[in-house]
C-alpha cells in the first residue's frame, strides 16, 4: 500500500530576502581566515531560506505493516539517506523502526512506497545506494542497554551488527542477497567506492570507533563487495589502525598544558541548567560539557578520492591525515598487498607493499586542534579536482555550546597539510554561549556542523539546527556562505531527538538530477533547488554524495 506523505505546504517555494552575513579576519592562529555565515532565525520565525527554493517534503509516516506504524503521525528519528533510480531510502536511529522507501519520481509529490524490514534493537544507522549496479547497502548496529531513550526505548541489549547488500533492480522492492556479519564489532560509518576502470568492482571502507567492540579492533576495515547484490560473498581485504603508536584511548592529564582544553569549551555549569533541562536528554547524562578525562583517538569517518588512491581520515581526537590506498585501487596489487597495517612506530608505514599506509609514516604527523577544542574530527571530504579537503568537526549535545564547524585544509604538499580557512555559523563562536544567547541550552538545539557534499567551487552542508548551508570557496583562503535553508519544524512527531522540537539536519546532502535532498532527523526528507552563486556546478544528471562514488542513476 502506498501512503501519501507529501503535504501541500511542502510545495511552496520559499525564497527569503535574507542577506547572508559574511565576515572574516585573520585569526590569532597563524592568519587562518575565519568566515562566518548567517545567524539562524528563532524557531517561531522559521522557515528561513536564501538562495534555496523548496521543491518537496515528505514528513515520513511509518506505513502499514512496518514497525511502529499505526500512529499516523510523522515518525521522527530519521537518519541516513541513500538514493538510486526513482527511490530514496531513509534509515532510522531508532532500533524499533524500519528503513523507509520513498518514491521520488515526482520530487514535488513524495510517496512512501514501502519499507525494508529491519533488525530488532539494531538501527539502520548508515546506508548507500548505487543505481548503476542495482546495489543498496544498509549498515545495522546494535543498541545497548543504557543507550539514550530516543534510540532504544526498551533499554534491552541488541545483538546484531552487520552490513546487508540488497539487489534493487526494482528499487521499490529490495531483495537481500548478501550479509557481512560483524559479530560484536559496532561499525560507525562507511564509504562506498566503485572502481572507475571497472564499474562492477566495489569496495566498502568501514570505520570502527566503539571502545566496547573488543580489544585490538582496527579503526578501518575494507571489504570487497563486488557483485554482492547478485549473491557473491563479500570478503575483508585490508585494515588499518594508528594504534598502538597512537593509543585508541588515552587518559587526559589536566595538569599538562599540552593536554589542556580551552576554558571557553565549558561555559555552562550544573547550577546554570538544573532548573531548565531534563537530565534524561543531556550530553552523557550530565549538565553541560564536563572537563575531559578520557579521549578517543579512533576513526570516525573517511572518504576516498575517485581514483581510489587516497583515503582522507577523520580520527575523532587524533585529527586529520591521509592514507595511500594505491595498492587497493589496482585490482591485481590488491590481491597480493600486505592486508593489515598496525602502526607501531614511525617505520611501520614505510613498506610500499602495504594495502593501506599512512602517507607520512610518522604517526604523530596529523592536523589536529584537540586540544584546545573539545569537539571531535568528524568528516573529511576532498573538493573535487582540487588539492583541498573539507574537514568538519562535531560536538554533540544541546548543552555543548560552542559547537563545531568546518575547516579547509590545503593538501598540495601531502606531507605537510595545512589549515587555510575556517567556516563557521555565528552560533559556533564562544560569544553565543550565554544564558539568553543563541547557545542557551533552554532552546534544545545544536549547531554542530555535520556532513558535506562538495563540488568544485560550492559545497552543501547539513549543520544540525543550522539546517542546510551552501558555501562558496573559489578562493579557498576566503570562503563565504551563499545559501541557507532552515525548514519549519513539524508540530508533532512520534519519537523526538533529544526531547527537541527544533531542526536537526543530519544526512549527507545528495544531489540527484539537479536537486538537493537531505534528511532532518526530526522533520523528514526535504528536496530543494540551489539558486545561488555557482548553481551551474550542481549536476543536472546523476547522483552525487560526499560518502560514495557518483553514479548516473
Amino acid at each position: 500500500m502506498r501512503t501519501l506523505v507529501a503535504l501541500a505546504g511542502a510545495l511552496l517555494v520559499v525564497v527569503s530576502t535574507l542577506a547572508l552575513q559574511v565576515s572574516g579576519q585573520p585569526a590569532a592562529n597563524g592568519g587562518v581566515y575565519e568566515a562566518v555565515g548567517a545567524p539562524r532565525r528563532d524557531l517561531e520565525k522559521l522557515p528561513q531560506a536564501s538562495n534555496f527554493a523548496l521543491v518537496g517534503h515528505a514528513s515520513l509516516v511509518n506505513p502499514p505493516g512496518s514497525r511502529l506504524s499505526g500512529e499516523g503521525v510523522p515518525r521522527g528519528m530519521n537518519a541516513p539517506l541513500a538514493i538510486a533510480k526513482t527511490c530514496a531510502y531513509v534509515g532510522s536511529r531508532n532500533g524499533l523502526q524500519d528503513a523507509l522507501i520513498v518514491d521520488i519520481t515526482n520530487p514535488r509529490l513524495l510517496v512512501v512506497a514501502g519499507f525494508v524490514p529491519g533488525i530488532p534493537l539494531s538501527s539502520s544507522r548508515e546506508m548507500r545506494a548505487f543505481g548503476d549496479l542495482d546495489l543498496l547497502v544498509i549498515g545495522n548496529f546494535r543498541l545497548r542497554k543504557g543507550d539514550a531513550t530516543w534510540e532504544n526505548p526498551t533499554g534491552a541489549d541488541g545483538t546484531v551488527n552487520n552490513f546487508r547488500m540488497y539487489n534493487i533492480a526494482d528499487c521499490t522492492r529490495p531483495v537481500l542477497r548478501a550479509t557481512i556479519d560483524l559479530g560484536p564489532n559496532v561499525y560507525h560509518e562507511f564509504y562506498l567506492w566503485v572502481d572507475p576502470k571497472d564499474h562492477t568492482r566495489t569496495l566498502l571502507y568501514a570505520t570502527f570507533n566503539d571502545n566496547n567492540s573488543g580489544p585490538n579492533l582496527p579503526d578501518l576495515r575494507v571489504f570487497d563487495i563486488t557483485n554482492a547484490q547478485n549473491g557473491a560473498a563479500p570478503s575483508q581485504i585490508a585494515s588499518f589502525t594508528l594504534d598502538p603508536a597512537v593509543p585508541a584511548d588515552v587518559r587526559v592529564n589536566p595538569n599538562d598544558p599540552a593536554q589542556k582544553f580551552g576554558d571557553d569549551q565549558f561555559p555552562f555549569k550544573a547550577t546554570d541548567l538544573a532548573a531548565s533541562i531534563d537530565p534524561r536528554f543531556l550530553f552523557a547524562g550530565r549538565y553541560g560539557p564536563q572537563p575531559i578525562t578520557q579521549w578517543n583517538n579512533r576513526l570516525h569517518s573517511l572518504s576516498v578520492n575517485p581514483e581510489g588512491t587516497r583515503v582522507f581520515m577523520a580520527n575523532l581526537g587524533a585529527g586529520f591525515f591521509m592514507l595511500d590506498s594505491s595498492n587497493l585501487a589496482d585490482p591485481a596489487k590488491a590481491k597480493s598487498c600486505t592486508p593489515d597495517t598496525v602502526t607501531k612506530d614511525a617505520a611501520t608505514n614505510q613498506d610500499p607493499n602495504l594495502c593501506l599506509r599512512k602517507l607520512d609514516p610518522d604517526p604523530n604527523a596529523r592536523v589536529t586542534w584537540h586540544p584546545p577544542q573539545a569537539s571531535i574530527t568528524h568528516t573529511a571530504v576532498q573538493i573535487p579536482g582540487r588539492p583541498y579537503v573539507l574537514v568538519g568537526d562535531e560536538r554533540n549535545g544541546t548543552t555543548t555550546c560552542p559547537w563545531s564547524y568546518y575547516r579547509i585544509i590545503d593538501i598540495r604538499d601531502e606531507m605537510r597539510p595545512v589549515i587555510i580557512s575556517e567556516m563557521k555559523l555565528p552560533e559556533n563562536k564562544p560569544q553565543a554561549c550565554r544564558r539568553g544567547g543563541p547557545g542557551d541550552p533552554k532552546y534544545k538545539r545544536e549547531f554542530s556542523a555535520h556532513n558535506a557534499t562538495p563540488f568544485k567551487d560550492v559545497g552543501f552542508f547539513t549543520w544540525y539546527s543550522g539546517g542546510l548551508r551552501a558555501w562558496e570557496y573559489t578562493d579557498p583562503h576566503r570562503p563565504r556562505e551563499t545559501g541557507v535553508f532552515v525548514p519549519q519544524p513539524l508540530p508533532k512527531v512520534g519519537v523526538t531527538w533529544r526531547d527537541s522540537d527544533d531542526v536537526w539536519a543530519w544526512s549527507y546532502p545528495i544531489v540527484r538530477n539537479g536537486l538537493i535532498y537531505f534528511v532532518d532527523m526530526r522533520n523528514g526528507l526535504y528536496i530543494v533547488k540551489y539558486i545561488g552563486p555557482h548553481q551551474d556546478e550542481v549536476p543536472a544528471q546523476g547522483v552525487y554524495a560526499g560518502n560514495q562514488t557518483a553514479s548516473t542513476q
